[in-house]
This record gives structure tokens, C-alpha cells and sequence, in this order.
């Protein structure tokens, strides 16, 4: 009896391997995902702000923060604030904008809360 049952199994595993090689023949062949098809360029103010937002990051990671550098990192901002704002007048539609806005307004808040705290410590 446990001999005709191995034969069973045995017999499923067959069939179940017939079905699976059967369906593999049905699948739609599709090329892989990630098929890059041209090097795009990273626009200079693209740079920039990720340049920055590294720069930002190493700063805000050190202990004993140099709380001059805020200033420093506040004009930056609004320089590179105001070359976006112009470089999307200038094309009419910059892809990174909302992107790079966001990243800078929310590292000036970081700031500013550095700012309001070290004045409030002095």
C-alpha cells in the first residue's frame, strides 16, 4: 500500500511538472525592466542642489555643528532657489522643480529651527 502511494506522488510530481513546462510556453516573453536606452544628462542646477543637499547632510550629521555655516547655507538656498525659479520661467516646464523645492525648503526649516534654537541658547 505505501508503495502505490510513492507510485501516486511520484505520478502527481510528473504531471504537475507537464502542467508547469505547458504554461511556461504560454508566457508573454518580455524584455527586462530596467533596459536603459540613452544616457540622460544631469542639468547643472541639478548638480547643484544634490552637491548641496550632500554638503547639507555632512554638516547636519557632525556633532558640533558650526552654526556659522547656516548663513552660509541660507544664501545658498536662495541663490539656487532663484536659478530654478528662473530656469523654469525659461523652459516653461523643469522637471526636477517641485523636487528640488521641497528638499530646499525643508533643509531652510532644519535651518531655521538651528538658528531659533542657538539664539535662544546664547
Amino acid at each position: 500500500m505505501a508503495q502505490e502511494q510513492q507510485q501516486l506522488i511520484n505520478e502527481n510530481i510528473l504531471e504537475s511538472q507537464k502542467i508547469s513546462t505547458e504554461n511556461d510556453d504560454q508566457l508573454i516573453k518580455q524584455p527586462p525592466l530596467s533596459e536603459p536606452t540613452e544616457e540622460t544628462e544631469v542639468s547643472p542646477i541639478d548638480k547643484e542642489v544634490n552637491n548641496f543637499i550632500r554638503e547639507f547632510n555632512e554638516w547636519n550629521t557632525t556633532i558640533g555643528k558650526d552654526f556659522s555655516q547656516i548663513d552660509i547655507f541660507v544664501k545658498k538656498i536662495k541663490e539656487m532657489i532663484d536659478e530654478i525659479k528662473h530656469k523654469q520661467e525659461e523652459t516653461g516646464n523643469y522637471p526636477t522643480t517641485s523636487e528640488h523645492l521641497t528638499n530646499l525648503l525643508t533643509i531652510s526649516l532644519i535651518l531655521n529651527s538651528y538658528k531659533t534654537t542657538s539664539i535662544k541658547s546664547e
